[in-house]
């Protein structure tokens, strides 16, 4: 189940990223086409310095020439189409090659996030509210186990069991040098059965 869970988890996230990874390279193609269009309206101009008029709407005339297309004359990297200019104002006549970005997210792009963060919380949770009572639960153990010891060793040095409440036993720092330790559980203090002499 729950790698079911963690497979549908994936897949969801991989429909989100890789779009944004197209999208990327869309992005790029559409920056190179517009320092295209600025290298072309820049050359436009210096042809009109250097000859009194603009080059013609197709720019075959600029664009053959070798001194301003060293490479022969570009065309947009996003649609493959030629560039053209305004033969009055030396500007490219194509500013609808402007791609389309997405700055954001859509809103079911974040839906889709704040549910598989949803799936996780449900799946993660539970385990880490279990985990940490069972390890309360095997330290309460462990500590049964320590104070269950000491009071045997108490019970051969001295002859004599411990009191019910431990005092004796716990203000003694050869047997518990830090204190008696609290029940994990509950925060109770430990204390001994009467009839078995240990903790139960």
């Amino acid at each position: 189940m729950e790698l079911l869970a963690v497979l549908t988890i994936v897949g969801v996230l991989a429909a989100l990223v890789i779009p944004r990874a197209n999208s990327g390279v869309d992005q790029a193609k559409g920056e190179a086409c517009h320092t295209n269009q600025g290298n072309i309206e820049l050359q436009a101009q210096l042809w009109r310095r250097n000859n009194g008029s603009f080059p013609a709407a197709d720019l075959s005339d600029v664009g053959a020439n070798a001194e301003y297309f060293p490479g022969g004359l570009p065309t947009c990297p996003v649609d493959g189409t030629a560039y053209t200019i305004d033969t009055t104002t030396g500007l490219d006549t194509e500013m609808r090659r402007k791609t389309d970005k997405r700055d954001g997210f859509s809103l079911m792009e974040l839906l889709a996030v704040v549910t598989i963060l949803g799936i996780i919380a449900a799946i993660v949770v539970p385990r880490v509210s279990m985990s940490s009572s069972t390890a309360r639960q095997k330290v309460h153990e462990h500590n049964k186990a320590t104070i269950n010891s000491a009071v045997e060793r108490y019970y051969i040095e001295t002859g004599d069991w411990p009191a019910d409440n431990l005092n004796d036993i716990g203000s003694n720092t050869a047997y518990f040098p830090e204190g008696i330790p609290v029940n994990p559980v509950d925060n109770s203090a430990y204390a001994l059965n009467n009839t078995t002499h240990r903790v139960d």
